[in-house]
Parts: structure tokens; sequence; C-alpha cells
């Protein structure tokens, strides 16, 4: 499942930084872009309910979030990051590099630097 995630996500590079969409080429918000590829790589249905980024990227409820819908997983591709003393970004490792919506430049593959590398503080994989 982790490749096809990969390869969906490559496709969405390029899409704009939207919050609250998770449409690819047109809008996403980073937990827009990791629903969006989830539904069309057939792991979520397409009714499911994109959240309100602005309420679960506070307070650390982007990781009970997360919690409900994927598994924790030290070798998992998606990422979660700390920034500020809270986990507010997700992102897909990709190799070397981290797919995810930047908040100016939209979804882009950025390469996983040390101080990136220091930022996340769990992994996850989707269930199965």
């Amino acid at each position: 499942m982790s490749k096809k995630l990969i390869k969906t996500a490559r496709e969405w590079i390029g899409t704009p930084r939207h919050d609250g969409q998770a449409i690819k080429q047109v809008g996403c918000d980073c937990v827009g872009f990791l629903i969006g590829v989830a539904k069309e790589t057939g792991y979520l249905p397409e009714n499911t309910v994109i959240p309100n980024y602005s309420q679960i990227a506070r307070e650390n409820s982007l990781i009970k979030y997360l919690d409900q819908y994927l598994d924790r997983d030290l070798f998992g591709v998606i990422a979660a990051l700390k920034y500020s003393e809270q986990i507010t970004h997700i992102g897909i490792i990709d190799g070397y590099n981290l797919i995810h919506s930047h908040h100016k430049m939209g979804v882009i593959s950025v390469t996983l630097t040390d101080y990136l590398k220091a930022k996340i503080v769990e992994t996850y994989s989707l269930r199965t």
C-alpha cells in the first residue's frame, strides 16, 4: 500500500495550498493532502469529511485525529511533525524526501534534512 500511496502523493505535487480542501491540482492543506491521496488509493471512501485544519492543528489534536485512522508504525511513511511545541503538520515520506502541503507553496517535495527529521515526532502507516 505504501508504494501506491507514494506514487499517488507524487501526482499531487504542484497542487496549491488551500485550507479545508482535498482536490488534486485545485487545492489542499496538509490534512486534505493526506485525505485526498488516501481517497485516491481507495483507502478512504469518497464521502470522507475533511476536518477543519485550524481546529485539529491546535493543542495536539492532529495526533488524536491521526490515531483514529492510522497505525503508529516506526517504519511508516506518513509523518507527523511538531512545530512551536505542537504537532501541527503531516506529510508523506518518499525515501529521502518529504511530500507535503507547504503553507505558501502548496504540495512540494523537499529533501528530508536533519532539521525536518528532528521535527518528525511520529510515523504512521495506513490501516489495512
